[in-house]
């Protein structure tokens, strides 16, 4: 009492109160309140030296990547399309830094998404299969993040996981098949047909050049920098 009485009657009621919460708090771990300073001072220190890129910065580096661009991501299309999705988050989350945004933010930002095509907005929500697709882009960006240091988690595994309803395949009849390729214009009538009897991905034929259709051997040649796989 002699050595210490002073020095503990000096503290306010409202730091005593503070700390029997905090000892409250950590007594079933075991841990002194001292443990907690250290945890957090260390925690404080980390902080300082995280890189806080913000996302519009991490997003031109992702397309960038010279080890994703080598995993097929050299088409134009696949490029185009890429930087298309991301700009669209960039748009509302491209100051912010990336280890900053939280799943409850893309949550709402994938519910929020609207059908825009060249530029203009239709005001409908999309689709389910095209909200997963962003999903899974994002989810793609983010790992990107984490293995550059720039976030140590990856908040899209915390997202609700985005249903998309099965839905049979649809066959045209020879009939329709027809009434198809007759309305058809000149520019677009032999995609179409390529796609109908030879069986070929969309992808595939936009990326097709006529002098790979051999129309006396009956032959298309699709080359391995062109298909999917």
């Amino acid at each position: 009492k002699r050595n210490d009485g002073l020095r503990v009657l000096s503290l306010s009621r409202d730091q005593v109160a503070e700390f029997d919460r905090a000892t409250d708090f950590l007594k079933p771990f075991g841990a002194s309140l001292s443990d907690a300073a250290v945890f957090y001072a260390r925690h404080l220190q980390e902080q300082e030296t995280i890189i806080r890129k913000p996302v519009e910065e991490v997003i031109e580096e992702f397309l960038e990547d010279p080890s994703r661009r080598a995993k097929g991501g050299n088409s134009q299309r696949y490029q185009e399309d890429l930087r298309s999705r991301l700009h669209r988050f960039s748009d509302i989350f491209g100051k912010t830094a990336i280890r900053d945004i939280t799943p409850r933010e893309l949550d709402d930002w994938l519910g929020d998404l609207v059908v825009i095509r060249r530029g203009k907005n239709f005001g409908m929500p999309v689709s389910p299969r095209t909200r997963a697709n962003f999903r899974r882009l994002l989810g793609v960006l983010f790992n990107f993040g984490v293995r550059q240091g720039y976030c140590d988690r990856n908040p899209v595994e915390q997202t609700v996981r985005i249903r998309v309803p099965e839905s049979e395949v649809g066959i045209l009849t020879p009939e329709q098949t027809e009434a198809l390729l007759k309305a058809a214009d000149d520019e677009m009538r032999a995609f179409l047909a390529i796609g109908a009897f030879a069986g070929l991905r969309r992808s595939e034929i936009e990326r097709l050049d006529w002098s790979e259709v051999d129309l006396e051997a009956r032959l298309i040649e699709v080359s391995a920098k062109k298909a999917k796989t």
